[in-house]
């Protein structure tokens, strides 16, 4: 068979109704596919957030009914305590000048409403204790 027939042949399959067909619903389907993936990556998404600000607004709920009220003399204890207690969450009190009273995270700048945190806003070290040196 001649090197040029061989290759017409070859372009005449991507010509045929048979690939056309094919290739038709193969796009349709990759399309549906990703529509698919995206939409649940953004319910997902909208879930996790909505998740986390209902966890957040049961612990302040939670500090604020430990604490008998919203003052810093009240709250102090049971923030003290979470942080303790609790390592997974990460807790920030500060008093009207921005001056961290306690927390295991870094200082904030107040804001209103929700905002997101990076990695880069690192909680505190644990803090260390000293044991007496008899030796």
């Amino acid at each position: 068979m001649p090197q040029g027939t061989q290759a017409s042949s070859r372009l005449t399959v991507f010509r045929s109704s048979s690939f056309r067909i094919v290739a038709l619903f193969t796009g349709c389907f990759f399309l549906s596919g990703m529509t698919v993936a995206g939409l649940s990556n953004y319910h997902g998404i909208q879930i996790l957030n909505q998740q986390i600000r209902q966890s957040v607004a049961n612990e302040r709920d939670e500090a604020i009914s430990n604490a008998h009220g919203a003052d810093l003399s009240h709250l102090r204890p049971v923030i003290e305590g979470f942080v303790q207690n609790e390592p997974g969450f990460y807790y920030l009190l500060q008093d009207a000048r921005q001056t961290v009273i306690v927390g295991n995270m870094l200082h904030l700048r107040p804001v209103t409403g929700w905002r997101k945190l990076s990695w880069t806003h690192r909680s505190l070290p644990p803090p260390t204790t000293r044991s007496s040196d008899t030796g």
